[in-house]
Protein backbone atom coordinates (compact mmCIF):
# COMPACT_ATOMS: atom_id res chain seq x y z
CA UNK A 1 0.00 0.00 0.00
CA UNK A 2 1.50 3.26 -0.95
CA UNK A 3 1.88 6.03 1.64
CA UNK A 4 0.67 8.88 -0.15
CA UNK A 5 -2.47 8.45 -3.08
CA UNK A 6 0.20 10.62 -5.86
CA UNK A 7 4.10 10.43 -4.17
CA UNK A 8 6.28 10.82 -5.60
CA UNK A 9 5.27 12.30 -8.94
CA UNK A 10 7.84 11.29 -11.23
CA UNK A 11 6.28 12.80 -14.93
CA UNK A 12 4.84 15.19 -16.33
CA UNK A 13 1.49 12.73 -16.61
CA UNK A 14 1.57 12.02 -13.15
CA UNK A 15 1.81 15.91 -12.20
CA UNK A 16 -1.64 16.02 -14.60
CA UNK A 17 -3.10 13.31 -12.98
CA UNK A 18 -2.60 14.61 -9.29
CA UNK A 19 -3.73 18.20 -10.68
CA UNK A 20 -6.62 16.53 -12.07
CA UNK A 21 -7.89 14.60 -8.85
CA UNK A 22 -7.25 17.38 -6.70
CA UNK A 23 -9.46 19.49 -9.02
CA UNK A 24 -12.15 17.05 -8.86
CA UNK A 25 -12.12 15.87 -5.07
CA UNK A 26 -11.96 20.05 -4.13
CA UNK A 27 -14.75 20.48 -5.82
CA UNK A 28 -16.75 17.69 -4.85
CA UNK A 29 -15.66 18.63 -1.17
CA UNK A 30 -16.75 22.25 -1.87
CA UNK A 31 -20.51 21.13 -2.88
CA UNK A 32 -21.05 18.82 0.03
CA UNK A 33 -19.82 21.59 2.52
CA UNK A 34 -21.71 24.80 0.53
CA UNK A 35 -24.25 22.61 -1.14
CA UNK A 36 -23.10 24.33 -4.26
CA UNK A 37 -19.93 25.15 -6.60
CA UNK A 38 -18.38 28.45 -5.94
CA UNK A 39 -15.79 30.09 -8.51
CA UNK A 40 -12.47 28.62 -9.02
CA UNK A 41 -9.45 31.35 -8.47
CA UNK A 42 -7.25 29.44 -11.03
CA UNK A 43 -4.35 28.42 -8.89
CA UNK A 44 -3.57 24.78 -7.45
CA UNK A 45 -1.15 23.84 -5.13
CA UNK A 46 0.23 20.40 -5.57
CA UNK A 47 2.02 18.68 -2.22
CA UNK A 48 5.33 17.09 -2.48
CA UNK A 49 5.93 14.58 0.11
CA UNK A 50 9.70 13.61 -0.80
CA UNK A 51 12.63 15.77 -1.09
CA UNK A 52 13.35 14.20 -4.49
CA UNK A 53 9.68 14.77 -6.01
CA UNK A 54 10.11 18.25 -4.84
CA UNK A 55 13.56 18.94 -6.61
CA UNK A 56 11.98 17.36 -9.91
CA UNK A 57 8.44 19.23 -9.64
CA UNK A 58 10.42 22.50 -9.27
CA UNK A 59 12.35 21.41 -12.12
CA UNK A 60 9.21 20.57 -13.95
CA UNK A 61 7.31 23.91 -12.88
CA UNK A 62 10.26 25.65 -14.22
CA UNK A 63 9.10 24.37 -17.60
CA UNK A 64 6.18 24.72 -17.06
CA UNK A 65 5.74 28.45 -16.41
CA UNK A 66 7.11 32.17 -16.45
CA UNK A 67 10.62 32.29 -13.86
CA UNK A 68 10.61 34.61 -11.37
CA UNK A 69 13.30 36.41 -9.59
CA UNK A 70 10.90 36.72 -6.42
CA UNK A 71 12.53 34.40 -4.10
CA UNK A 72 8.89 34.72 -1.78
CA UNK A 73 6.30 33.69 -4.52
CA UNK A 74 4.53 31.22 -4.00
CA UNK A 75 2.46 30.55 -7.46
CA UNK A 76 3.78 30.64 -10.75
CA UNK A 77 1.94 31.58 -13.80
CA UNK A 78 1.80 28.56 -16.40
CA UNK A 79 2.74 29.13 -19.93
CA UNK A 80 -0.06 26.98 -20.85
CA UNK A 81 -3.73 27.30 -18.50
CA UNK A 82 -4.22 23.89 -17.79
CA UNK A 83 -8.38 23.29 -18.71
CA UNK A 84 -9.85 20.63 -16.89
CA UNK A 85 -13.08 19.89 -18.61
CA UNK A 86 -16.53 19.53 -17.08
CA UNK A 87 -17.32 16.00 -15.10
CA UNK A 88 -20.30 15.24 -14.09
CA UNK A 89 -21.78 18.45 -12.70
CA UNK A 90 -18.43 19.63 -11.87
CA UNK A 91 -17.56 22.53 -13.97
CA UNK A 92 -14.94 23.16 -16.12
CA UNK A 93 -11.99 24.76 -14.34
CA UNK A 94 -9.09 26.66 -16.44
CA UNK A 95 -6.11 27.07 -14.20
CA UNK A 96 -3.32 29.43 -14.74
CA UNK A 97 -1.25 29.16 -11.52
CA UNK A 98 0.92 26.54 -10.28
CA UNK A 99 2.73 26.23 -6.99
CA UNK A 100 4.63 23.34 -5.75
CA UNK A 101 4.58 22.92 -1.86
CA UNK A 102 7.75 21.81 -0.09
CA UNK A 103 7.68 18.15 1.60
CA UNK A 104 5.82 17.39 3.91
CA UNK A 105 5.60 13.53 4.96
CA UNK A 106 3.19 14.26 8.18
CA UNK A 107 0.38 14.65 5.58
CA UNK A 108 -1.01 12.49 2.96
CA UNK A 109 -2.79 15.82 0.87
CA UNK A 110 -2.20 15.71 -2.66
CA UNK A 111 -2.62 19.61 -2.63
CA UNK A 112 -5.59 22.20 -2.89
CA UNK A 113 -6.93 24.77 -5.32
CA UNK A 114 -8.61 28.05 -4.01
CA UNK A 115 -12.34 29.52 -4.66
CA UNK A 116 -13.81 33.12 -4.28
CA UNK A 117 -16.11 33.35 -1.82
CA UNK A 118 -18.83 36.09 -2.25
CA UNK A 119 -18.89 38.84 0.13
CA UNK A 120 -22.24 38.90 2.44
CA UNK A 121 -24.16 41.47 1.71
Amino acid sequence: MKLYPFSPIQSKEALLAAITHIHLEAHKLCKQSFGTYLSNAGNVGVFCHYTDEFVFLKKLRDELTELSDNSDQKYFKLHEPLVIPQQGDIPETTYTYLYIRKPDPYRHHVGDIDFFLDTPK
